[in-house]
């Protein structure tokens, strides 16, 4: 469905514009020294320069962009060990320093970050660290240069090294523990127990605890992550014990709601020097850590950053929507944008703007929502036109007639109360599906209904 796409796009095209005359353009320009200043309080002036031509003449007088004189870019160099440094902590000045190929000048006291390492340095660096994880992580190139030159163990003997449990360690250790759960969590030997395939031998005498999650246990294990996704990878047994009893809904109210292959939300960045950058994600955190990552660039929008120095201001045009409807949205806007008169930073050129100017009427999603008898399956098959209904605060009436979802939690009591009103499991089943179902994976069926040999 294109219509949410439409209705979005709708309100850009149909606004009427705001009529310019020369003298009060010229007027309004004048009020301002920077171009920076003007894009980003005067957007709409600076579209109708641009629409009559006059873009270039009446804004000669501003400053385009921030100069730095060599003694001022010397004088915050001087405050980074090295290059790296520098254009990490000063893009600005780095970039200007770059411009004007001061890298020789300056190579006395802003030397590359490549180091020639001698043996002693290596050990000094080395003696910096207790583990050697933190030796990898920390100082990775000297790490490198002290394997490759075989002193490796020499300048790492501080360093206490893992050790390594025989069969009859590790069978002595577990005996120390009250049960499997316990040994696993805090055991040394765990790991290379698992290893060596030495479990099994350890569950001989050490019994697995079983733990029956209540709705607190479950809420409190669900408080130590933001996203639905970490707290299923991290704490399976929690998450799938919510999931059941239909705890779920309520004990993840606090976390960031995040897409997947399915679904994807729109975004636009806007800078104040009127460029722009329109993408789709299903992780929006993920996706802004790496756009705004200017040490390595992988983005169109950390390269304008560092080129530039300007922040953009970050929009979302869209919650995560079908994976398909995201990316004809992500199109149109590209092309709205290009026609506003913004500097896409886009590679693509975007799709076809006459295909997105239709907008939903309160009758069509009614018309649509008629079609389904679940308010699930109008979610999933007509998204747009269930967003839409949102939006606008429609939800409520047009899905009057679609009867409210059975929330009830299907203990034992509950089921068996069910069962005495009927005869057979088949009628248990036509009378609640949802009663049937749970008794059916908890193995409580054979129990409400026995089976007897005539």
């Amino acid at each position: 469905m294109r219509e949410l796409i439409r209705h979005i796009l709708h309100e850009h095209l149909t606004e009427q514009r705001e009529s310019w005359t020369e003298e009060k353009l010229r007027e309004l320009t004048f009020k301002y020294n920077t171009l920076t200043d003007f894009l980003k309080n005067e957007r709409k002036a600076a579209d109708a320069l641009r629409r009559k031509g006059l873009y270039d003449e009446f804004t000669s007088h501003m400053d385009k962009v921030k100069t730095y004189s060599e003694e001022e870019i010397e004088q915050e160099a001087r405050k980074y060990p090295n290059q790296a440094a520098f254009a990490k902590g000063s893009p600005n000045y780095y970039n200007a320093y770059k411009r004007r190929k001061l890298q020789d000048k300056f190579r006395n006291f802003l030397p590359l970050k490549n180091i020639r390492w001698t043996d002693e340095m290596l050990r000094d660096e080395a003696a910096k660290y207790n583990t050697i994880k933190d030796f990898v992580n920390n100082s990775g190139g000297a790490y490198k240069t002290a394997h490759d030159r075989g002193i490796l163990d020499d300048i790492t003997k501080h360093i206490p090294r893992t050790k390594i449990w025989t069969y009859d360690e590790v069978i002595d250790d577990a005996k120390k523990y009250k049960d499997f759960n316990e040994f696993t969590k805090n055991s040394p030997t765990f790991f290379q127990a698992r290893s060596n395939g030495w479990l099994d031998d350890v569950k001989k005498f050490l019994p697995l605890r079983i733990i029956f999650w209540t709705k607190e246990m479950c809420q409190k294990e669900a408080d130590k992550y933001t996203t639905k996704r970490d707290f299923k990878k991290n704490s399976p047994k929690a998450y799938s014990s919510a999931f059941t009893h239909g705890w779920l809904p309520d004990i993840t109210k606090h976390m960031i709601v995040l897409g997947d292959k399915f679904k994807r939300m729109v975004y636009v960045f806007e800078f104040p020097d009127n460029h722009a950058y329109v993408g789709l994600t299903q992780d929006k955190q993920r996706r802004n850590y790496s756009h705004f990552d200017t040490v390595k660039i992988t983005s169109p929008i950390a390269k304008h950053i560092v080129e530039t120095g300007l922040q953009p201001e970050y929009k979302e045009l869209s919650v995560y929507i079908d994976a398909k409807q995201a990316q004809e949205l992500e199109d149109c806007t590209i092309q709205k944008y290009r026609q506003d008169g913004w500097i896409m930073l886009n590679k693509q050129k975007g799709g076809n703007l006459g295909a997105c100017r239709t907008t939903f009427t309160k009758e069509m999603v009614q018309q649509i929502a008629n079609k389904y008898t679940t308010r699930v399956d109008f979610k999933r098959q007509d998204t747009a036109a269930y967003q839409a209904a949102q939006k606008y605060g429609w939800l409520k009436d047009v899905v009057s007639h679609i009867p409210k979802q059975d929330r009830t939690v299907w203990t034992y009591d509950k089921v068996k109360e069910l069962a005495n009103t009927v005869n057979s499991r088949a009628q248990l089943k036509y009378k609640n599906q949802s009663a049937y179902q749970q008794a059916r994976r908890e193995g409580w069926l054979d129990m409400l209904f026995p089976i007897t040999n005539k």
